[in-house]
């Protein structure tokens, strides 16, 4: 049972890693916000992503928290598996 719930966490910690390293992608204009892989409640067009980034809420120490929620998810899921 406690291999299936870390097998669990690992999956849900890379999609949260996808999705932030999506949104990141997207702020930065690396990739189009219009995928067909991406659900269209999680697309985001560029004015939607540069004021949530922007403001006071969407930086940690300077760093876009979609950057920082990245590098965590994926450690995260690394350490897990």
């Amino acid at each position: 049972m406690t291999s299936n719930l870390y097998f669990i966490s690992a999956l849900l910690a890379l999609v949260g890693g996808a999705l932030s390293f999506y949104f990141y992608s997207v702020y930065r204009g690396f990739i189009s916000y219009r995928h067909w892989w991406m659900p269209h409640f999680c697309e985001v067009d560029l004015a939607t992503c540069t004021s949530i980034v922007d403001s006071k809420y969407g930086r940690i120490l300077g760093t876009p928290n979609a950057l920082t929620g990245t590098v965590f998810m994926l450690c995260y899921a690394y350490t897990l598996a």
